[in-house]
């Protein structure tokens, strides 16, 4: 058994953020998460939305799954015992379509309003008159949702949905939703283009309303992006893949010691995210055990197989990531789940360019991704390292039930959120100029937030495993390597249940063959790759009775130190359930 050692991290990770420079095209080399000084929010307060829930370290809520129909993200109807509480307004949703996308907005909202929201919809020309550029779209837009929120509260849930592509370079055009400017200091930035800006309406770069964009050009392209959602939404489809992530992570390309740094400290940062959930990496690195040959099917054969999210750190353009290119997006067949992408690179969202971008080619695939979120510029490291973390920590442990809410969150996370991981690695960055002080790293967190930007409906549902899996206290210790455990599942009264003891994130089980990374042997780097991804100590299917399941898990490998978590996914054909708790 392996561990990292967090004082290993902690002494070295400062000489390793020379990766905040801009080498390899300017800026967007992996990082592992820095962090600007906490504006004033308490640790651990921020400033989450009510529809968000902690499930904390030993059981897992999801208030995505409401009872309401397919989409709909309503809260849970508080039933007849409850008279007097009166029932949540309808999340309000504005569509603003680009002229000539006027009749797939109305089928939009159709369905939309069929899940339980109150939608608005209107014409780039009907809102804002003849090639509005993006100041004065901004005010109409603005305007709007500014009209709405004051008259229903702070706390109304608000999404707006741009349903057309933007002009090329920020220009204005006749029935065309603009891009907006902003503003991007990294080195060898571009052209940032940003819809951050119609659903900031106090201007701190924080959204205050879920926004995304479907950049479709054609009714084909919009109606095609309608339909891939109707049927996510609609048609659940149980198997592990709903509590996975995905993770793929480019070669930053300094050192071998530098790039193992690199890695470790990203364990660090996983460490913290919802043990509930299994990632699933593979690291574009000779050097590192998650290395697979060839890395890029690997990639292809993690989309295909399905996940929660799938997640991408590392250097990037408009049309290539260290593990997929958009020649590679015709393989991408995502047959058990459509995951949420993220690329947290230089310009693989750069939905405001004459081509369309990694992202946007994703989008439109019928079987790709449900949905993207990436960069339209240069990236800086530190941004994308904060946002990497950000992402993982709201996607997974805050149950937020639509991928709108969730990208609020980050975004507020990037600004707001003092964790003990974004403390050490604000002191880590210090060590750069470009990182230096509070105020520096706010400067690039404020602008990464316009920089990033949602390809995709904001109001689409989460589909988190649909209910909570809970443990009885078990009875044994690690030290006598068995563990009797037994607990409830939700929705899942006869089923399986997939029962395992699992190490910290950052434990290799098993002895890994040597590697030459001059002349590797693919079958001893894939049995790595493989035994570095399995975390499991022990693992036993046992079958759920009248909502229960039971069994002892026993085993011979040394579990003397360490952290380790009890994990439990049931499922039946319909519904799953999935739980996590710590065991010492």
């Amino acid at each position: 058994m392996r561990r990292w050692s967090t004082a290993c991290v902690v002494v070295l990770v400062a000489a390793m953020f020379m990766a905040c420079d801009t080498a390899n095209g300017g800026g967007d080399v992996v990082g592992p998460g820095l962090d600007a000084v906490d504006p004033g929010t308490p640790p651990g307060d921020e400033g989450l939305p009510d529809t968000a829930q902690d499930p904390g370290s030993r059981d897992v809520t999801d208030p995505g799954d409401t009872g309401v129909p397919p989409g709909d993200p309503g809260a849970v109807d508080p039933g007849p015992d409850t008279p007097d509480v009166p029932p949540p307004a309808a999340p309000y949703m504005l569509i603003v379509s680009q002229d000539d996308l006027a009749t797939v907005a109305n089928e939009w909202a159709t369905y939309r309003r069929a899940g339980g929201f109150e939608v608005e919809v209107a014409t780039v020309t009907d809102l804002a008159g003849v090639a509005p550029d993006g100041a004065s779209f901004q005010d109409a837009v603005r305007g709007r949702l500014g009209d709405v929120r004051d008259s229903r509260g702070t706390d109304a849930r608000l999404f707006l949905l741009l349903l057309g592509d933007a002009p090329p370079d920020g220009a204005s055009a006749d029935g065309q939703i603009p891009a907006h400017d902003c503003v991007n200091t990294t080195p060898g930035a571009s052209g940032c283009w940003t819809d951050n800006r119609y659903v900031d309406l106090d201007g701190d770069t924080i959204p205050d309303v879920a926004g995304g964009r479907v950049p479709a050009k054609t009714v084909a392209q919009a109606r095609a992006v309608l339909d891939k959602i109707k049927d996510f939404e609609g048609n659940y489809k149980v198997g592990e893949w709903n509590r996975r992530v995905g993770l793929y992570v480019g070669q930053a390309g300094f050192s071998a010691q530098i790039d193992g740094l690199l890695e470790m400290a990203m364990m660090e940062g996983l460490k913290k995210v919802s043990h509930a959930f299994d990632v699933l990496g593979a690291w574009d690195n000779p050097t590192s055990s998650y290395w697979y040959m060839p890395f890029n099917d690997k990639v292809v054969e993690m989309f295909n197989d399905g996940a929660l999210m799938m997640v991408y750190v590392g250097h990037g353009s408009e049309s290539w990531t260290q593990g997929l290119t958009t020649d590679q997006i015709s393989k991408v067949h995502c047959t058990n789940r459509r995951p949420f992408s993220m690329f947290f690179a230089c310009y693989a969202g750069n939905y405001a360019s004459d081509q369309d971008s990694l992202a946007e080619t994703l989008a439109f695939k019928p079987d790709g991704p449900v949905a993207s979120f990436g960069a339209s510029d240069v990236s800086h490291p530190f941004g994308n390292a904060v946002l990497a973390y950000e992402s993982q920590m709201k996607g997974l442990e805050m149950r937020y039930p639509t991928i709108g809410e969730v990208i609020v969150a980050i975004k507020r996370g990037m600004i707001e959120n003092n964790d003990d991981f974004r403390q050490f690695m604000a002191g880590a960055g210090a060590v750069d100029t470009s990182c230096d002080t509070p105020e520096k790293q706010m400067v690039i967190l404020q602008q990464h937030n316009d920089l990033y930007n949602l390809l995709g409906d904001p109001a689409t549902s989460m589909q988190y495993p649909r209910e909570p899996a809970t443990f009885d206290a078990p009875t044994g210790t690690l030290a006598g390597h068995s563990v009797g455990v037994s607990g409830t599942t939700p929705g899942v009264t006869t089923g399986t249940a997939t029962v395992t003891l699992e190490t910290e994130r950052d434990v290799v089980l098993g002895t890994m063959a040597t590697i030459d990374p001059a002349n590797p042997v693919a079958a001893d780097v894939n049995a790595n790759w493989l035994k570095a991804n399995d975390k499991a100590v022990v693992r036993k299917e046992v079958a759920v009775t009248e909502g229960r399941f039971q069994t002892t898990l026993e085993w011979t490998i040394d579990t003397s130190a360490g952290d380790y978590y009890l994990k439990v996914y049931a499922h039946d054909q319909v519904t799953d359930a999935v739980g996590v708790a710590d065991f010492h």
